[in-house]
Formats: structure tokens, sequence, C-alpha cells
């Protein structure tokens, strides 16, 4: 099964009049979200560490993705955030592996349209809502916020303060529908994107 369907049937995407930005893209990617989250639990990535390789793979691909996300001066509280793509470099190093080769599909982010950068910006930093539950998994493999896991480790202000502020952060750029309709399609192509990177990865588990 390839992971995930178009979300949000994002072509035809409507934000709705005067909702906060983080709320629209909230609403295009619930369901691919959710069904991306389902597959990578029922994966097992956590069951042993040869799968949590893969799924380490599958960071290496996003976060590198994303990386010049955080240099540039358009989105400044990313700027001012580390990119979490060397701390996935660390965790496959701790784990005697390497970073695959970028693929072909990966997007060229450091002078997209901001409407674009805000879209994978949002499910970039999204991400790591979830990082303290991920994080009690890994330690049943051993592994912790200084080895292995480092890229799971949570923010210094902590895990929902961080989330609020980049939500907000978000929220107060001023985009026109039709932008704000392309950072709805950005997050989605971002959430296909690392489902495409799942297939790969698993594909031979």
């Amino acid at each position: 099964m390839s992971v995930p369907a178009p979300c949000a049937q994002r072509a035809a995407f409507v934000p709705a009049p005067g909702e906060p930005l983080s709320a629209t893209l909230k609403a295009a990617t619930r369901s691919t979200h959710e069904r991306l989250d389902q597959r990578l639990m029922a994966l097992g990535i956590f069951d042993d560490r040869r799968d949590y390789l893969r799924f380490l793979q599958v960071q290496a691909q996003f976060h590198g993705a994303v990386a010049p996300l955080y240099l540039r001066h358009d989105l400044s509280l990313a700027a001012a955030e580390p990119c979490r793509h060397a701390k996935v470099l660390a965790d496959l190093a701790d784990l005697g592996a390497h970073a695959a080769v970028p693929m072909a599909d990966a997007p060229s982010l450091a002078a997209a349209p901001l409407s674009v950068a805000l879209g994978w910006w949002y499910v970039a930093e999204g991400s790591s809502m979830g990082a303290a539950v991920l994080l009690q998994h890994a330690a049943r493999l051993g592994l912790h916020v200084g080895f292995g896991a480092r890229h799971l480790a949570p923010a210094a202000a902590g895990v929902a303060a961080h989330w609020r502020s980049v939500r907000a952060a978000m929220d107060a750029i001023v985009l026109t529908d039709a932008h704000r309709a392309q950072a709805a399609a950005a997050a989605c192509a971002a959430f296909e994107f690392v489902g495409r990177r799942v297939d790969e990865a698993f594909r031979n588990a």
C-alpha cells in the first residue's frame, strides 16, 4: 500500500476565510498525517534496531530536504532553531550507518515561495510533537538523546510551548487565500514525500 493518498483533495482545497494558517494546514493534512502515523507504527519501527535504522533513513531524507528552511531570513523562528538533520545523521553514525543519497524528488526549498516553505516547515516542526512518545519507544532499544535518538530530544522550551511559538509565528504571516492554498498543498506534498520514503525504506522489510 502506498502512503499517503492525496490529502484533502489538495487540488480543490479551499481554506476557510479568516482561519489561522496553522489550522488550515492541520485540516488539509489530517487524514494523510493519521494514515502515515498509523502505518509507521504498524511497521514496527521500534521492534528492533534494524527497523529503527530504516526509520532513521526516512528521517534523514526528510530533514535533509527541509534543512534549507532553517537558513531562510523570511522564516525568522526557523532560522533561530537548530535543524534536526545533523542530529539524525549523528543518530545514524551512532548505529554504524550513514544517510542514503538524497532522492531525485527532494524539493528545492532554499528559494521556494514563502507559502511553499511554510507548508513544509509546518510538517517539519509538527513532527516533533510526538517525540516524547517516540523517545519512550526508542528507550526499549537502548537508545536515548545522547545515543541513537538525538533527533527525538524535545525543544528546550518544551514541546507544547515550542509548538505554540511555531503556530503563532506562522499565523502572524499575512497570506492571500491563493497563497494559503499553496501552503496547504505544500504541506500535503511534504507528507507525500515522507510516505514515498517509507515505501522505499520498508519495501523489502
